[in-house]
C-alpha cells in the first residue's frame, strides 16, 4: 500500500505512495550528516565552546567510583 519494498509487490495490493525513494534519499541524508559530523570532528570545529556541559568535581568524582566499582562487580562475574 505505501510502497515500502523495492521488490515484488503482491498482486491483491494497490500501492497507493511510494516511501521506498524517500527511505532511500533519508537514508543518504542520514549518511550526509554523520560524514559532515565527523569532518567537523576532526577539522576541529566540534565541539565549541558552548555545546560542552560542565559538571561540579565532586559529582564527576562520584561518577568515576561507581563506574570503578561496576567494573569490579561485572569482572567478579565473569570470572
Amino acid at each position: 500500500m505505501l510502497g515500502e519494498n523495492t521488490g515484488h509487490a503482491p498482486g491483491d495490493a494497490t500501492v497507493f505512495r511510494t516511501f521506498a525513494d524517500e527511505y532511500e534519499r533519508l537514508q543518504r541524508e542520514r549518511l550526509a550528516a554523520c560524514s559532515e559530523f565527523v569532518a567537523d570532528v576532526h577539522g576541529g570545529a566540534y565541539p565549541e565552546p558552548g555545546h560542552l556541559v560542565g559538571v561540579a568535581p565532586e559529582e564527576l568524582a562520584r561518577l568515576r567510583e561507581e563506574l570503578a566499582r561496576l567494573r569490579e562487580e561485572l569482572a567478579a562475574l565473569q570470572a
